[in-house]
């Protein structure tokens, strides 16, 4: 389960920990050259292109100047670490997350009290 707080996703490849985060720029320019939106793509996330594109967007936040063909690269040593696709599919997941095209689910409370220790506090609260 990810628990990413900070504003961007992370991918780490060959001990370099690289930020990804979807700017609006990157947002349109992704469109032009993809011709679908961000959202859209989703439902086209088995196709390589589209996650190499969607990988490369991302890496432009924090990583001026990076090329498409270096992103590309990235991908590959990624998936020689031993990593897999899912694992990819999950850091895109997260930049999807970060940038706002889809909003975390929500986890439960995270304390979970006793439901008897509960019900004393109410028991405690409507006898005061």
């Amino acid at each position: 389960m990810i628990t990413n707080t900070l504003p961007f996703a992370t991918m780490t490849v060959g001990g370099v920990t690289y930020r990804l985060k979807i700017t609006a720029q990157a947002a349109i320019e992704f469109e032009k050259k993809v011709g679908t939106s961000i959202p859209r793509a989703w439902v086209r996330l088995d196709e390589i292109q589209i996650q190499a594109e969607i990988i490369h967007a991302a890496l432009k936040a924090y990583n001026s100047g990076i090329g498409f063909n270096e992103a590309l690269d990235l991908i590959d040593r990624f998936i020689a670490e031993g990593n897999c696709i899912e694992d990819l599919m999950d850091i895109i997941k997260e930049i999807y997350i970060v940038s706002g095209f889809m909003k975390r689910a929500p986890t439960p409370a995270s304390s979970e009290a006793d439901p008897e220790e509960n019900s004393e506090e109410t028991t405690d609260k409507s006898l005061a």
